[in-house]
């Protein structure tokens, strides 16, 4: 019977080092997006709050506007069938729920994942920028208003940044990798 050669221990500053990195990755990336968030919600607050749906400054003409939108259910409806109070109520919980879920997956993941970290933070960033919009405001708000074919939709940064890091995500998953030895 073989045995397989045991490996060196791992030096503690090494360990220590993927994890000062790791933390200044992940709050460079998620601070980034949750301050910008909440400077252009109270910036839209602020200057677009008497701008109704009939004024809404036109960014692209027929397809992108600004005015304030205070969305009170999940992308493209969802539960809006529900009463306010108890909607709210669930989609704060599964906010909660998923941060700390994504939290504590992307703070023990190694560093053969660190290219994983990066769109994951902006996942993450932009479900606790939108999450407090739910706590303080209801609702989330919204102040880019996109008027595309079959579906209308009300953004902010935060779900740009849920959207962008998710498809950079899958991005990564999709394409093999050049350390597979498949041609790129």
């Amino acid at each position: 019977m073989t045995s397989a050669a045991p490996q060196p221990p791992v030096p503690a500053d090494a360990d220590a080092g993927w994890s000062r990195r790791k933390a200044a990755l992940l709050a460079w990336s998620g601070g980034v997006v949750v301050v910008g968030d909440r400077l252009t919600k109270e910036l839209a607050r602020w200057r677009l709050a008497d701008v109704q749906a009939y004024d809404a400054i036109e960014l692209v003409p027929d397809v992108a506007y600004l005015y304030l939108h205070r969305n009170e259910v999940g992308m493209l409806g969802f539960l809006s069938g529900i009463p306010s109070g108890w909607r709210q109520a669930v989609f704060v919980a599964a906010t909660v729920v998923f941060v700390a879920y994504l939290g504590r997956l992307l703070w023990q993941a190694g560093p053969e994942h660190e290219g994983d970290l990066r769109p994951l933070a902006l996942v993450l960033a932009g479900f606790v920028g939108n999450g407090i919009d739910r706590v303080l405001y209801g609702g989330v708000v919204d102040f880019v208003v996109l008027h595309l074919p079959g579906l209308p939709a009300a953004a902010n940064v935060a779900d740009v940044a849920i959207f962008a890091g998710l498809a950079w995500w899958l991005v990564r998953r999709v394409r093999p990798s050049p350390a597979s030895g498949a041609a790129a």
